[in-house]
């Protein structure tokens, strides 16, 4: 499914103020599915992983379910005024339970343990839209465009 994405305020903030790097190389970034919440109670500047996560259900009912490594190979490129940040495709595979899925998160790793939600920092969630999971693979296919793209004027 080709998605949309919206950010923390927190995260663009660390961002611009040169506390989030966002080109940390592997296992930096991590993806995380939500199967409760209502976009009304998505608080935009959540800091924490732990944050998001308070009140809400991580998909770990699902059988083979595990937070997933997003790869970031060359996560940001210039071109003239526009930087583009840039993900490979997240896949959670094997996933063999029936799920209504609502949310899939995107947060950075700080320091080494992707289990550390009072420290990760979350990037983005993606409204799935109630999206019904019946087995097998769930596939986040990132804008071919990049996941976002800042343009300097």
């Amino acid at each position: 499914m080709a998605v949309t994405l919206t950010p923390y305020a927190s995260a663009v903030q660390d961002m611009t103020e040169g506390n989030l790097d966002l080109e940390r190389g592997s296992d930096a970034f991590f993806g995380v599915l939500l199967t409760t919440t209502a976009n009304s109670a998505i608080n935009h500047d959540d800091t924490t992983v732990s944050d998001v996560l308070s009140g809400e259900t991580e998909a770990t009912a699902l059988a083979n379910y595990d937070r997933v490594t997003v790869a970031s190979a060359d996560a940001i490129t210039r071109s003239s005024n526009v930087i583009t940040f840039n993900l490979s495709d997240v896949t959670f595979s094997a996933l063999g339970t029936t799920e209504t899925l609502r949310l899939a998160l995107l947060f950075s790793v700080i320091g080494s343990d992707e289990d550390d939600d009072a420290t990760n920092i979350p990037l983005c969630y993606i409204d799935l839209d109630s999206a019904l999971l019946s087995g097998g693979d769930f596939i986040i296919q990132w804008n071919a465009s990049g996941v976002f793209t800042i343009t300097v004027s």
